[in-house]
């Protein structure tokens, strides 16, 4: 196999393959048009610790955190980040790839395939009620892959013609101002479930579980 063609072979059966939608496929049908959900692909991160005094930002899970121009990042103390965790604020941390060689290894066989920088930011949430961010797109594509534990998400298509793949993201949308607007994906991801998102892709985590169950 070539560099490329064994680039796309990992890409398809680390990410795509539960789906049974092929990397020809996912370009054709999904790739900057509407997103994908795929349920438990190969992809494994074992060695992922968040412990790791790495750089990190917090915001609150209640309120959504801020954007990216406003966070100050600084090295931060694990007992603050637990204190600020029980308080119900969601942690993220940044380039988890650089603790982490799987998630380095993913990240390398994503730039071959899609020919640019590709970056990673983990985020813990806690239980109950806590939403680590309002509802907002974003200017990238992204996949959203679960690691542990289990969250309800929201996804919506994008709010008009001119904020359709957007060269910048949104500022926070507000509850009321989706409560008339049906989500085209609406499902819990269990570890290991996958998420893709195109930008300009409305989506949040929500709050309760679906009525219905997984769907999407």
């Amino acid at each position: 196999l070539t560099s490329s063609s064994r680039t796309r072979v990992l890409f398809e059966q680390s990410l795509l393959d539960p789906s049974g939608v092929s990397v020809d496929e996912f370009y054709r049908d999904y790739w900057e048009k509407i997103p994908l959900l795929v349920s438990k692909p190969k992809v494994f991160f074992s060695d992922t610790n968040i412990a790791c005094g790495a750089p990190a930002a917090g915001g609150s899970a209640s309120g959504g955190a801020d954007r990216e121009e406003d966070v100050q990042h600084v090295v931060a103390d694990l007992k603050d980040v637990w204190a600020n965790f029980s308080s119900s604020c969601a942690v993220r941390l940044l380039c988890p790839h650089l603790h982490s060689d799987s998630v380095h290894s993913l990240l390398s066989t994503l730039e071959l395939e899609f020919g640019c920088s590709v970056g990673s930011n983990a985020y813990l949430t806690p239980g109950g009620d806590s939403q680590g961010f309002a509802p907002h797109y974003d200017d990238i594509d992204a996949f959203i892959l679960q690691l542990e534990g289990r969250k309800r998400w929201n996804v919506y298509p994008p709010p008009n013609r001119t904020e359709t793949l957007p060269r910048f993201s949104s500022g926070d949308y507000t509850e009321k101002d989706m409560e008339d607007t049906q989500p085209a994906i609406d499902t819990v991801l269990g570890p290991g479930d996958v998420l893709y998102t195109p930008r300009g892709w409305i989506h949040q985590q929500a709050h309760k579980p679906p009525s219905n169950g997984k769907s999407g």
